[in-house]
């Protein structure tokens, strides 16, 4: 971690020294807001499906298919490794 940084980007567990308590419902809202923003245009992300240590799942609209589709976005902690983003 970087002085200032407020999560680890591996792991993403807060850092000690962090100033603002957000609620695990929070994050999960900003990371769901990330994805809208990045996939806009694509998919249209219509909820969470579930979440654990290894990421989260949510249920989307491929707009250029039509059809709803799945899409797992693995926790930092594993992206390092191959076999995982695999």
């Amino acid at each position: 971690m970087l002085p200032g940084d407020e999560f680890c980007p591996k792991c993403g567990t807060r850092s000690p020294d962090a100033q603002t308590i957000q609620s695990d419902i929070s994050v999960r809202r900003i990371i769901a807001d990330s994805l809208a923003k990045a996939t806009a245009g694509d998919f249209e992300i219509i909820r969470e499906l579930g979440h654990g240590a290894m990421g989260a799942v949510y249920l989307a609209k491929d707009l250029s298919l039509g059809r709803r589709v799945a899409i797992k976005l693995i926790a930092p902690a594993f992206l390092d490794n191959p076999t995982m983003v695999e």
